[in-house]
């Protein structure tokens, strides 16, 4: 049995022949017949290839579904480290609390505290910065970013009557739709 792909082609060249203006009659009756026959068998193979995208679907929503159950078992896991990480905060609040309370001052302002195995140190820097009225900073220190809008793009090039922009195209494509 030949393949979709070779019956289309020998349709296509079905096509081609019956469209030769010196194609005898009695070849076109021959021609006609094998385009019937043709057409036929790519019908059949029709409901193969209506049954194989169905399970490509199927496929699909499975795939999805597994995406969604990870993503959800994702959003799991970061609580969980959002958990641990507040515990492992608030465990180096009550060692600061201790530090503050038993150790002992250095000449620098630090606050040391010894043990057998460590060392801890309760330091002074720099914080994060805090913006206290955003409308008073200079311009200067605002990023400007530049985005290109595609669909307005697109749309305006559909639209334009000199098709020949060069800095963007629409090309006409095929799709297929099947109902």
């Amino acid at each position: 049995m030949p393949s979709t792909v070779e019956l289309i082609q020998a349709l296509i060249e079905t096509h081609e022949q019956l469209s030769l203006d010196d194609c005898p009659d009695d070849f076109k009756n021959v021609l006609i017949e094998q385009e019937k026959l043709i057409t036929n068998e790519i019908m059949k193979k029709s409901d193969s290839i209506h049954w194989f995208l169905t399970q490509i679907d199927i496929e699909e929503s499975k795939l999805n579904s597994t995406i969604e159950v990870h993503q959800r078992e994702l959003e799991k896991l970061k609580k969980k480290r959002l958990s641990v990480d507040k515990s492992k905060d608030k465990m180096k609040e009550l060692i600061m609390t201790a530090v503050n309370k038993i150790g002992v001052n250095e000449d620098n302002g630090n606050k040391v505290l010894k043990t057998d195995s460590n060392k801890y140190t309760i330091y002074e820097t720099d914080g994060p910065l805090e913006i206290l009225d955003e409308n008073k900073i200079p311009d200067h220190y605002f990023k400007i970013e530049k985005k290109l809008n595609k669909s307005l793009l697109r749309n305006d090039i559909k639209k334009s009557i000199n098709k020949e922009e060069t800095y963007a195209k629409v090309s006409k494509i095929k799709r297929l739709k099947i109902s």
